[in-house]
């Protein structure tokens, strides 16, 4: 398995990663880690019992996803044995040679993604620029050397049909899942009022409108925390929005948690969790808070479309709205038990809908899909080369 981000697992993606990983290994697969590492070289070590090879990365930009390219292709020529199947996970992986059955995963098509990005600077200009370039040419070559394509909701399926044309009858859809043994509500009741997020501090992700709804709802309620868990791009400018809005004692920035266990304690002791992303295809944060028997407050965006249900086991609003977020925050601090009721009934549709094994099942069978497709177009291709040195024998 083979994607862009880090291990210890930081984000949604390794997480999804690593959490199919293990399911996968309960059956019996071999399974091998490989992500980005550093210009030092190549790194080797054990995490939770699986190889983990980080492969050299150089940030040259925009060239660097092509670069990067010669040394995993290097890497998994050296593996022994060769693996039977490579699975990549996008975005911005590397295309392979057709030298091994591919399955790729689109967690999030940097074409529509990057479309969402705040205009907060020339760096932000630069990335739409990159996700219309660079971006879109890198995606649209994973799509054509992959066996089969997996999106992780019915919304990227169909924007990989539509803005890449993509026509071929080997796209899947199976939405990520989480472990809902280890996500779990809490044996106590909560007490004290704290928001939180969960994510990057990134772009497209509602920060912003999270900020400055909080200088609406703390009018209405002074005893209430916001808790914004994670690192990147735009922390410095929340900061800066928080200082010149005088929320210092409302608003945490926690950090970067990787620990599995502190992240399902922050769950479980929150009031409630927001995730007013202008867009997602299949965000574990929804999933892990719905799982801890937690209200959302979300968008309706990407695999929140039909899981999510407003008023019953969570609450929607429009992107970009902090109107709308902050009559909704208001709504669940008022009272403990609406509060109750979603998260309740949030747990009892992952329980339902998000099932372990169906999921494990589905990807199993593509795996062999896959394998199958690749061992009859490689006979095609054999038999082709054969007649034409046939003929000229």
């Amino acid at each position: 398995m083979f994607f862009s981000t880090d291990i210890p697992v930081c984000d949604g993606i390794a997480a999804h990663v690593v959490g199919l990983a293990k399911r996968l290994r309960s059956r019996g697969y071999n399974i091998t880690l490989m992500t980005r590492g550093s210009w030092h070289g190549i790194q080797e070590f054990e995490y939770i019992g699986f190889k983990v090879i980080k492969i050299p990365f150089y940030p040259f930009y925009p060239f660097h996803v092509y670069f990067h390219g010669l040394f995993v292709r290097k890497a998994i020529k050296a593996l022994s044995p060769q693996p039977d199947l490579i699975h990549l996970h996008s975005p911005l992986v590397p295309s392979l040679p057709n030298k091994w059955p591919i399955v790729t995963t689109f967690h999030t098509p940097m074409l529509i993604d990057t479309s969402y990005v705040e205009n907060v600077g020339l760096k932000t200009v630069l990335i739409k620029l990159m996700g219309k370039t660079t971006s879109y040419w890198i995606e649209n070559g994973l799509l054509k050397i992959s066996d089969a394509v997996i999106a992780v909701s019915d919304g990227v399926a169909e924007e990989i049909r539509h803005w890449y044309g993509f026509k071929g009858n080997n796209l899947y859809t199976v939405p990520n899942i989480v472990d809902s043994n280890f996500f779990k509500p809490a044996n106590y009741a909560i007490t004290k009022k704290k928001l939180l997020y969960i994510g990057r501090l990134a772009y497209r992700k509602g920060l912003f409108e999270i900020v400055h709804s909080a200088e609406n709802v703390v009018k209405r309620h002074s005893d209430v925390k916001y808790v914004l868990v994670g690192s990147g791009p735009l922390e410095k400018d929340l900061r800066k929005l928080v200082k010149r809005l005088n929320l210092h004692a409302h608003v945490e920035f926690y950090g970067e948690v990787r620990d599995p266990n502190k992240i399902l304690h922050l769950y479980q002791n929150a009031w409630s969790v927001l995730i007013p992303s202008y867009y997602e295809s299949g965000p574990l944060t929804l999933l892990e808070a719905m799982a801890c028997g937690k209200a959302v407050i979300t968008t309706e965006t990407g695999l929140a479309k039909g899981l999510v249900q407003n008023g019953l086991n969570g609450l929607l609003i429009k992107p970009k709205s902090i109107e709308e977020l902050s009559e909704a925050t208001n709504r669940l601090l008022s009272t403990n038990k609406l509060c109750n009721n979603l998260g309740k009934a949030a747990r009892k549709s992952i329980l339902r809908e998000m099932n372990e094994e169906s999921n494990t099942n589905s990807i199993e069978k593509i795996y062999n899909l896959a394998i199958d497709k690749f061992n009859k177009t490689n006979t095609f291709v054999s038999s082709c080369v054969n007649i034409n040195t046939d003929e000229k024998t």
